[in-house]
């Protein structure tokens, strides 16, 4: 039975998602203050982390930051949500360590798709059926599946664990172009607005945390037919690697 803990100051909210997550099979746990959310994430092992953003004891965004921070808990799927709905809000989350981010008020229809989407990953890692996938190399920048990471130049990158498989497939396919479809169905398995705003979050976030720490500038290209591509700028300006 898969675990799930609910951290939000929001009595009704917390009540309805046990009660339905509950009916749907789940082990529902909760905590209604941050910090003490923050503390219980820590004493034991969650399948996933459902968390509001905003709490009257930390500062906005503060718990995913803490919960991040815990090096137990950085591959642990978290679903950050929230009632802000502008695109400076989702990227925090995102940049922070949230793997999604579903705004209020939302449906029990979706917030239980949005877990079960997340419980296909392990260890930020998502299990496709197809043999197990090889470790990739593209310029400084090493993608491993099977231990969950990234490196840049030496340097561990933590991406969530969409930020993960999305990085995994440009690089698989450097020197083509995938379509934002493709990637949208493959990573968050349904074509939405949101969905498709949020693949265009990921890929600012992803070329932000590489550039920081790689000898490259990691660039992903959207074309005019909304496929994307990636390459790498080598920083002293010479010729990119594609």
């Amino acid at each position: 039975m898969k675990s799930v803990l609910i951290i939000d100051n929001n009595k009704n909210i917390r009540k309805m998602l046990r009660d339905d997550l509950k009916k749907k099979g789940y082990k529902v746990y909760s905590s209604d203050v941050g910090k003490k959310g923050v503390v219980k994430a820590k004493e034991k092992s969650f399948d996933i982390i459902v968390t509001e953003v905003s709490f009257p004891d930390m500062e906005q965004f503060d718990i995913i930051r803490q919960i991040r921070a815990e090096p137990s808990l950085v591959r642990t799927p978290l679903l950050a949500i929230s009632d802000k709905s502008d695109d400076l809000s989702v990227v925090l989350a995102l940049e922070l360590g949230a793997d999604d981010y579903i705004i209020k008020p939302f449906s029990f229809q979706e917030m239980a798709a949005r877990i079960k989407s997340q419980l296909k990953f392990l260890g930020g890692v998502k299990i496709w059926n197809q043999p197990a996938m090889p470790a990739l190399k593209y310029g400084d920048i090493v993608i491993n599946p099977e231990e969950g990471s990234v490196c840049a130049a030496g340097n561990e990158i933590i991406l969530n664990s969409r930020e993960f498989e999305i990085l995994y497939l440009l690089i698989k396919n450097k020197g083509k172009s995938l379509k934002r479809n493709f990637l949208v169905e493959r990573v968050w398995g349904e074509i939405t607005d949101e969905t498709c705003d949020m693949l265009d979050i990921c890929m600012d976030t992803i070329a932000l945390k590489i550039s920081q720490w790689s000898g490259y500038g990691l660039n992903i290209l959207r074309d005019e037919n909304s496929a994307y591509r990636i390459w790498l700028e080598p920083k002293d300006g010479e010729i990119r690697v594609q």
